[in-house]
């Protein structure tokens, strides 16, 4: 055999195994997902008559649905961002866990997470009016959190909407580091832990209660809690 033919079938082999790796897809490592402690509160049994609320016994938490942006980790003393653009964290009564963030990053250690529940500026309206999962985000009114649920009064069922336009920037220290290992995927759960949002020294809180809202809009941004997988 010729050298130019033995050279143009190394040079051939070359190319497909270039062509594979290339595009091979890359394997994420860290997955962050939402999560819910639970959907259903009642009130504490030590809570007497006179102290519920508007006769509510129970609540049921629907879904949750808060914006994120600029989701940021620090691995071996450097910050990365992984997630630059604006982002849902869901959970719902029904399926309580997605994954709202990926990467596929190098070996180490990470020792913090940082995002920020996100606030649409009036600009960005119109970029994000017809995402179907950040319109209801992007109006005039521009909330950064929309909780649906239901209040029960013994047999009496009342649905809410509570919407709100707190917004706050969330950090989670990790000590000893989270290690990211290769080919072994790292799963952090967020969890919002909603009875520390709806409830108060054991008694249910009305969401449609306006004299409610300071605490509940204080305590959402103190109920995500990290918790590794």
């Amino acid at each position: 055999m010729k050298l130019t033919g033995i050279f143009s079938i190394i040079m051939m082999a070359l190319i497909v195994i270039s062509c594979g790796e290339s595009n091979s897809p890359s394997v994420d490592n860290l997955t962050l997902k939402s999560n819910i402690s639970q959907t259903s509160l009642s009130n504490s049994t030590n809570v007497k008559q006179d102290e519920i609320q508007n006769g509510i016994t129970n609540i049921k938490i629907h879904s949750v649905r808060i914006l994120l942006n600029n989701i940021t980790i620090k691995l071996n003393d450097n910050e990365r961002n992984i997630k630059a653009v604006p982002v849902v964290f869901t959970v719902t009564d029904e399926v309580n866990s997605y994954e709202f963030a990926n990467a596929d990053l190098p070996q180490g250690g990470i020792d913090k997470i940082k995002f920020e529940i996100h606030r649409f500026a009036s600009s960005e309206i119109d970029n994000y009016k017809s995402n179907p999962s950040l319109k209801d985000f992007a109006t005039d009114e521009r909330f950064t959190i929309i909780i649906k649920g239901t209040t029960i009064n013994n047999a009496d069922e009342t649905p809410f909407e509570y919407k709100s336009e707190v917004v706050g920037n969330l950090s989670f220290d990790f000590n000893p580091p989270l290690l990211i290992e290769d080919n072994k995927n790292l799963i952090v759960d967020f969890e919002f832990q909603s009875e520390m949002v709806f409830k108060d020294k054991g008694f249910i809180l009305d969401p449609n209660d306006s004299n409610n809202k300071s605490h509940i809009d204080n305590q959402i941004k103190n109920a995500i809690r990290a918790i590794k997988r």
